[in-house]
């Protein structure tokens, strides 16, 4: 592939969600947030699981330095109108509840398994 079509390629990207999430610039703590709580462990949670979750892992890294003014809840808000995060329906007792971290921000937690940790 020639370097033109693969500009007009990058450029069609710069307008989906994981470009946005890369380019943000909390991009290390959001990856790193999203990472550690529904990467790590479990894919999908209660949105009240996941707000205890991310206030907990935004505090760590508040105490670490991390400038993140908002609450879990502002957060989160905005992660799923950004489409890093997608509320899951399911036919269960919970469904409209539950949340899930969505394809394209799990493919950059992904591509960015190891990196910073010292594995890779």
């Amino acid at each position: 592939m020639n370097a033109a079509r693969i500009a007009a390629s990058l450029g069609l990207l710069r307008e989906q969600p994981q470009w946005h999430l890369l380019a943000a610039t909390k991009a290390a703590p959001i990856l790193a947030v999203l990472r550690a709580v529904l990467f790590e462990g479990d894919s999908v949670l209660a949105g009240s699981v996941l707000t205890e979750r991310v206030a907990r892992e935004l505090d760590a890294l508040r105490e670490s330095g991390e400038d993140l003014p908002q609450t879990a809840q502002a957060y989160l808000a905005d992660w799923l109108r950004q489409g890093w995060l997608v509320r899951w329906t399911a036919s269960s007792s919970m469904a409209g509840n539950d949340i899930h971290l969505g394809r394209l921000a799990g493919d950059e937690c992904r591509c960015l398994v190891g990196h910073g940790d010292g594995s890779g």
